[in-house]
């Protein structure tokens, strides 16, 4: 699979738990995992739709699996399936935390968008008021 495959699979662009640890695996698997949590999905397509190789998502899953932030809820023929945990405290609070951090990051970029638009209305020169043309006076003061 080529890389630009991987990107063209990925479920998310990037999740805020994969912005700020710097693209790991787990935080791809756990920002994906937590935005589809209504769903569960084998090893394989985890690592498809995290943008991770399968050999790195498959040795993440066990170790996010005895930390209880996902659980396997089913077989499917040779697969097993997994899903986000959401009746787990930690996985709750992380969850709480990607949300918090995506709001301060919007907030932020907001912010900045505004703080641009007034620097360049600031430099635009201000317009003239434009005087009235003698045809737009007899308009407005001619009887009805």
């Amino acid at each position: 699979m080529t890389r630009k495959q991987k990107t063209e699979d990925k479920a998310l662009q990037s999740g805020p738990l994969e912005r700020l640890f710097n693209k790991t695996t787990p935080a791809r698997i756990l920002d994906f995992l937590s935005t589809y949590r209504d769903w569960d999905y084998s090893k394989q397509d985890i690592a498809k739709y995290s943008g991770v190789s399968p050999r790195h998502a498959f040795r993440e899953i066990e170790k996010l699996e005895k930390l209880e932030l996902i659980i396997k809820t089913r077989n499917v023929g040779h697969s097993h399936m997994y899903k986000y945990n959401t009746q787990n405290e930690a996985a709750a609070l992380l969850d709480k935390f990607s949300i918090v951090l995506s709001s301060q990051e919007c907030q932020r970029i907001a912010d900045q968008e505004e703080a641009e638009e007034q620097a360049s209305q600031q430099q635009q020169p201000e317009s003239q008021p434009e005087t009235e043309t003698q045809d737009e006076a007899e308009l407005l003061t001619a009887p009805a």
